[in-house]
């Protein structure tokens, strides 16, 4: 695997994603694309800013050939050679399944490997490229019956998001029809199951088991190019690939701390509207990828009290990045004395501070009103004191003359 960032390291405060090439070696299109990619990147950076930006906020992980000993078989216009590793295993077949268990081969070095490599990085997104089509699929890519049909997971939404954002930055993609063959996708976009179910594969696995929300693309209607071909279908997909790079900042992300300021490192970041969970880092770091709407956030770890958010997510603008939701966590013997102070949402807060206002104020009128009786009877006794007084000199002075 090669990496693209600028501060890359398990001590990172940016998010990780992967895009991984080569899983059938004789799909050689998604290979060749990210070695280009790569290198584009790698030329541009200091000199192109969204390049620039993309490196500076991102740790980009490349793996462009997991099949490389596939790809050493594989040769134009042989749709099977090379398709397998050299156990003659389908890679894309050798992940643990979420309905039918353990895959029917042995898992191989190169699944392995990934999975590994995987569950050390949690990336946030991913993308897997193959050939043989021309369209942006995205889980579930199997069912429990084993039939072709629709297989929703719980973050639908944003997986069809992504997989629009790619074929319709893509010059035909994202007609769908007939492109390749008979094929016929809608808008260039497919849920996996519902073009054909299959067992064992791996953005399944990596969404069920790492939370990480991968799309599968097949980059054109051959699988091994002639070479001559291969740079205009590069250009074909090099903005799309980037557009994919981009949306990791779809969503929202922060930092989770305890009153002290130290980092909270594994807070489950949860939500009703979404599915898989995510966690923070060692660091309290996390980020979450999510479509466009409104969701409500809930952070939880042991020992701490949970604390729930209102996020509005908007469709990103890379001029002016998402500012992060960062968290603080009331241990739980704090929640007991501070529950008035630290309201769970924003409703709450917003409450809480009206009922505040209003006794503020209430005591406010009260000390003004004693304030003023004090003042009247004050003055009411000041006007009987003179009074008496003036009743005294008269009396004293009528006794006066009468002497």
């Amino acid at each position: 695997t090669v990496p693209a960032s600028d501060d890359l390291g398990e001590s990172s405060t940016k998010q990780p994603i992967k895009l991984v090439g080569g899983i059938h070696g004789n799909e050689a299109v998604g290979k060749e694309s990210l070695i280009n990619l790569l290198q584009y990147f790698c030329a541009a950076y200091h000199h192109d800013d969204l390049v620039t930006k993309l490196i500076n906020s991102i740790d980009l992980h490349f793996y462009p050939s997991m099949n490389p000993d596939g790809f050493a078989r594989a040769k134009h216009g042989d749709w099977h050679t090379g398709r397998a590793n050299a156990a003659n295993v389908d890679l894309n077949r050798n992940f643990p399944d979420q309905f039918h268990g353990a895959p029917k081969d042995p898992i191989q070095p190169e699944t392995a490997a990934l999975m590994e490599w995987s569950k050390k990085w949690r990336f946030t997104s991913s993308i897997s490229l193959h050939g043989g089509s021309l369209v942006a699929c995205y889980p579930f890519d199997n069912t429990a019956s084993g039939l072709n049909s629709y297989s929703h997971t719980p973050d639908d939404a944003t997986f069809i998001f992504m997989a629009k954002t790619y074929a319709n930055a893509h010059p035909s993609m994202y007609k769908g029809l007939k492109i390749c063959d008979n094929d016929q996708f809608t808008g260039g976009i497919s849920n996996g199951a519902a073009w054909y179910s299959l067992n064992g594969g791996m953005g399944d696995w990596n969404y069920l088991n790492c939370g990480t929300l991968e799309i599968t693309v097949e980059m054109g209607c051959e699988k091994y190019p002639l070479e001559t071909d291969l740079l205009q279908m590069y250009y074909d997909h090099y903005i799309p690939l980037i557009e994919h790079v981009k949306n990791a900042k779809q969503g929202f992300h922060g930092h989770v701390t305890d009153t002290g300021g130290s980092a909270i490192p594994n807070v489950t970041v949860s939500s009703p509207e979404i599915g898989i969970n995510v966690t923070s880092g060692s660091d309290g770091h996390y980020w979450r990828i999510a479509a466009p709407g409104e969701y409500t956030v809930t952070f939880t770890a042991p020992g701490f009290q949970p604390h729930s958010h209102h996020v509005v997510v908007k469709e990103v603008d890379w001029a002016q990045l998402p500012s992060p939701i960062n968290v603080q966590l009331l241990l739980k013997n704090e929640s007991a004395k501070r529950a008035d102070d630290e309201p769970e949402t924003d409703e709450a807060r917003s409450a809480m501070l009206a009922r505040r206002y209003f006794v503020v104020g209430g005591l406010f009128v009260v000390i003004v009103a004693a304030i003023t009786i004090l003042a009247v009877r004050k003055h009411r006794a000041a006007a009987v004191k003179r009074r008496n007084d003036m009743a005294f000199r008269e009396l004293i002075g009528s006794e006066s003359d009468s002497d």
